[in-house]
């Protein structure tokens, strides 16, 4: 099932196939490998335009290939269902928009959202309720082959940059992710659970040290935005700190909510699951990897261009 076999020239035929396997099947498996072959085709076409960025295209390539694995497994929502579906379909839209009116900053953006999609991906799949035995180690080789791997040595030349960044906005967000890594690396009896909850922590200090309330309340009124934006209490949502960090980037925003709530979902789903790394499996460390690699890749897009 190789996109590559397939006549360029054909991004309304995947476009529509895609909603179509959606509309009749729902979010799963299926659905998500059709919108990333509508994507990963609209990329091909647009490959020799001025300033393209090689790299969106190795992303959507890597996205495509463990789809691709993932469907000739299970097709259907037991593997990938829609916490991972919502944030790949709507990537397909932000970038056929891109496309329409490309920019080397448009490039660059999609490449770091598709990177975060990949890692959404290959949580989700590591994760899933009906994942064990000889299938689980296979499904971590592909997640580590095409997930991580392939941007490790990017990931790195990123980190001083982020950590330095978070760091002006809350201190003690760079110790959060350090001690992540450093639970990874030991690969000892320490807890999913816990980077679980780390990274979701790092998510809403960075937000909330962006978006302090007493700014965002201003602007939610003044644009008169819907009131469930505000919770309960009062406080303003993640979704609505997003809005306030990306306004102006509406399209991008829209894609950086269904990531971080996929990421939300994922973590919530680890904790009432009490998955733990006692045994330092494959499988457990490469989930445990994507989850902070996850969160790296969101906070590049909320905050390494727009502080």
């Amino acid at each position: 099932m190789d996109q590559a076999d397939l006549p360029i020239g054909r991004a309304d035929l995947f476009s529509v196939t895609a909603r179509m396997v959606q509309d009749v099947v729902g979010f799963g498996a299926l659905s998500s490998w059709r919108s990333s072959l509508d994507a990963d085709n609209r990329i091909r076409t647009a490959s020799g335009r001025p300033g393209f960025g090689p790299d969106l295209g190795r992303v959507s390539r890597h996205q495509v290939d463990l789809l691709d694995w993932v469907v000739e497994t299970d097709p259907g929502p037991r593997l990938l269902g829609a916490t991972s579906g919502r944030p790949i379909l709507t990537w397909q839209r932000v970038v056929t928009d891109a496309l329409d009116s490309p920019t080397r900053p448009a490039w660059d953006a999609m490449t770091l959202a598709g990177r975060t999609n990949l890692t959404l991906t290959g949580t989700d799949l590591l994760t899933a309720e009906d994942l064990d035995g000889d299938l689980a180690d296979e499904a971590a080789e592909h997640v580590e082959q095409e997930t991580l791997q392939p941007w490790q040595q990017a990931r790195l030349d990123a980190t001083d940059e982020l950590y330095t960044a978070l760091g002006d906005l809350d201190r003690t967000v760079p110790e959060l992710l350090d001690g992540a890594w450093h639970t990874i690396r030991n690969q000892g009896p320490a807890a999913a659970v816990t980077i679980a909850n780390c990274v979701v922590e790092a998510m809403d200090r960075s937000l909330r040290a962006a978006a302090p309330d007493d700014q965002v309340h201003p602007w939610h009124a003044r644009n008169r935005r819907p009131s469930a934006e505000i919770t309960k209490d009062g406080r303003p949502t993640r979704a609505l700190r997003v809005n306030y960090v990306m306004r102006g980037f509406k399209g991008e925003a829209e894609l950086v909510r269904a990531q971080i709530d996929a990421l939300v979902t994922m973590t919530t789903r680890i904790s009432n699951h009490g998955q733990k790394l006692k045994h330092a499996s494959q499988g457990d460390i490469t989930t445990a990897r994507t989850l902070v690699c996850t969160v790296e890749s969101l906070l590049m897009s909320l905050f390494l261009e727009r502080l």
